[in-house]
């Protein structure tokens, strides 16, 4: 642990070490690409912990850090169950494999492009879950996701249901079009079943079924995004 007390002091970060062994570091600690392997265990973090593209392989135990983890571009293929975050989460294109059970996080969770296979059950993202470029291609059906759900919907199996509108069918209403900087012609729309409530998504819009009618969106774009809904209404009443 040598090499990292020395990091520290030649970054000017701020730590002290309390009497029953904690570290606590008084700043955000940005490690990006540097050739630190290991970090001590019992660490808590005053800000953000930025480990992009370092050599870590695993996080210790009792680490907390207070506001958001960046583990983009690393090597570690599982988090230590009682880590705790209390921003978001950034593990895209690492070796993540597995959440921990019960995984729980207050703000965004970005998976993308990560070999994780499944996601655990009663886990509960207060933000935004991106699984895009996943292996994941079914949803517990406790999964509570406050805000945006981002997934490849046309690999996903159980209560995801999807249709793909062409160019020509998609309305002008600038909601309803594909994101942002994407060059898509096509646009996916589905519909979601989450803890016992359906969202549907379809292009800058993320909500119930009653919020995407009170959009007003034209037929026959409307009649196709809904059929998504009746598609996993009916799936339900033959489960």
């Amino acid at each position: 642990m040598n090499e990292f007390f020395s990091l520290l002091e030649s970054m000017h970060i701020d730590f002290s070490q309390a009497p029953g062994g904690m570290l606590l570091v008084g700043e955000t600690l940005d490690l990006s690409a540097s050739r630190i392997d290991r970090l001590p265990n019992d660490m808590v973090i005053i800000g953000s912990l930025i480990l992009r593209g370092c050599n870590i392989t695993a996080l210790p135990s009792g680490l907390r850090v207070l506001d958001y983890l960046d583990l983009n571009y690393t090597a570690i293929r599982r988090l230590p169950a009682d880590l705790h975050v209390g921003g978001s989460l950034y593990i895209e294109r690492s070796q993540l494999r597995q959440l921990p059970d019960n995984f729980s996080l207050d703000d965004h969770l970005v998976l993308e492009n990560t070999p994780i296979t499944s996601l655990p059950r009663n886990m509960c993202v207060g933000g935004c879950l991106n699984i895009l470029g996943t292996g994941i291609t079914y949803l517990p059906e406790d999964l509570y996701v406050g805000e945006r759900l981002l997934l490849d919907a046309e690999k996903m199996t159980g209560n995801v249901a999807w249709r793909q509108l062409r160019n020509a069918e998609l309305p002008p209403n600038p909601l309803f079009s594909p994101a942002s900087g994407s060059h898509q012609r096509d646009l996916t729309v589905y519909a979601v079943s989450l803890a016992g409530e359906i969202k549907i998504s379809a292009g800058r819009f993320y909500g119930s079924p009653s919020a995407f009618i009170r959009n007003n969106p034209p037929q026959p774009f409307r009649q196709r995004v809904l059929e998504c809904v009746e598609e996993l209404n009916q799936n339900a009443m033959i489960g």
